[in-house]
């Protein structure tokens, strides 16, 4: 029979009677600069940054539960040297403190780099592995109460910042069980973090084979003949055209003549009845911003029958192009859910010649162009009018189906992972307030 478990109340909540809690400061390893701050502004400047070297860590390394080991600036060997107190390695924890609040990262064991440099805006924490596991750290940051502690000290006044960053680390409560039940802990979560990012990495290699298809039949001109042998290389017929030679049959249309172009709007704040309750996907370019892959299955907010009304593009269908149209340009996925937008997008329904699959290819290979007409003083934006007018190649009917039945079969797979990964996602996030209170426990201590 099982013991019935004891809890205590402590400063972070009901938890364990045998948990402890500490602080960042008492988990810390004991060594030089294991918990410090990225140097100041005037020590690391865009002078510094160089081709390849010591990569420096910011804040777009730092997305969700995944470190993005890459897309990175570097330092030389020597400026990193020079800033050794905000060297960070394998297993630290970053968190930033300034701009993008409440990011959290932890660099993999198997990182591609030996050491990385902290930036100005962020700070990191190097744990002690005897008394703390530094994945249970993280995922503990990671969590609503880890992000309200880690937040409490957060300033709006001008650029958004932790107030004394460092000290604020510090004090930071954290819950403390025995090793091996926070070895438990990680053991639940990693699996799930896993198979998210196996997903990911199969569906990123899918749209790839599906964008180096759509850029050999439609850009390098090499779609099969009638004999199955690649058009141009085999002396396919060109004919001269406003985007230069394109093969005989084929069209120049503008993109406004075969593809339905809307645009969206916010519904007023301050009108509770827009937003209170609201079940209807109002998407913004930030709800595409940390896709990783071109499928939208959900939105941060929702609105009301009335707050739609107010937007003239109405409810778009479930299949529908939406590219981000200004600050930035360039975000572009397939909407697979009824979507409302906001005023931040071009959102394209192709009903017409041309059907989604293609036109997601066309604007990514031809994103330089689309944005060499964006306009404007306070940001450039890329407006439907000017959009509409640019010129898109138009193949025929046949060669278009075929494209679509291949590229088709690929989004199966991306969608189907997307949903398998929006289930993952849904299942750790109500593990770890669970796990981080001892409500549910593993490992020898585990059991209802």
């Amino acid at each position: 029979m099982r013991q019935q478990r004891k809890f205590k109340e402590t400063e972070i909540g009901v938890i364990p009677e045998d948990w402890q809690v500490t602080t960042i400061e008492g988990i810390k390893a004991d060594k030089k600069h294991a918990l410090s701050m990225g140097p100041f502004g005037s020590n690391i400047t865009k002078d510094n940054f160089v081709q390849s070297g010591v990569p420096v860590i910011r804040g777009n390394n730092l997305t969700e539960y995944r470190f993005l080991d890459g897309d990175f600036v570097f330092v030389t060997e020597s400026k990193a040297d020079e800033l050794s107190a905000s060297i960070a390695f394998s297993e630290d924890i970053v968190i930033t403190h300034r701009g993008t609040l409440g990011q959290v990262g932890i660099i993999p064991k198997k990182s591609k780099h030996l050491k990385y440099v902290v930036s100005q805006s962020g700070m990191k924490v190097s744990c002690n592995t005897s008394m703390a596991n530094p994945q249970f750290v993280f995922y503990f940051l990671k969590s609503p109460k880890g992000q309200y502690l880690l937040l409490r000290n957060t300033s709006q006044t001008g650029v958004p910042a932790i107030a004394q960053p460092l000290a604020s680390l510090r004090s930071v409560p954290i819950p403390l069980p025995k090793l091996d039940e926070q070895n438990s802990i990680v053991d639940v979560l990693s699996p799930v973090d896993d198979l998210i990012e196996l997903n990911r990495r199969i569906s990123t290699n899918l749209e790839k084979i599906g964008r180096a298809l759509f850029k050999h039949w439609f850009i390098d001109f090499e779609f099969p003949n009638e004999n199955g042998k690649p058009y141009k290389s085999s002396g396919g017929e060109m004919v001269d055209s406003e985007l230069g030679e394109i093969p005989k049959g084929w069209k120049v249309r503008k993109v406004g003549e075969v593809i339905k172009i809307f645009g969206g709007t916010t519904p007023s704040t301050k009108e509770q009845k827009y937003w209170e309750g609201g079940t209807i996907h109002w998407a913004t370019p930030k709800d595409l911003s940390d896709l990783d892959s071109p499928v939208l299955t959900d939105t941060e907010r929702k609105i009301t029958p009335e707050g739609l009304a107010t937007i003239s593009s109405g409810l778009l269908p479930v299949g529908t192009v939406l590219l981000s149209s200004r600050a930035p340009i360039g975000y572009i996925a397939i909407s697979q859910i009824p979507v409302s937008i906001n005023q931040g997008f071009i959102a394209m329904v192709c009903n017409h010649e041309l059907p989604n699959y293609y036109v997601l290819n066309w604007i990514q290979y031809n994103l330089d162009i689309i944005k060499s007409v964006a306009s404007g003083t306070t940001f450039e934006e890329v407006n439907k009018s000017n959009f509409r007018r640019l010129n898109i190649l138009v193949p025929p009917p046949g060669l278009i189906s075929k494209f679509t039945t291949i590229f088709g079969s690929l989004y199966e797979f991306i969608l189907n992972n997307s949903f398998q990964s929006r289930t993952l996602v849904s299942i750790r996030d109500s593990l770890i307030p669970r796990l981080m209170s001892g409500q549910i426990r593993g490992g020898a201590q585990g059991g209802a």
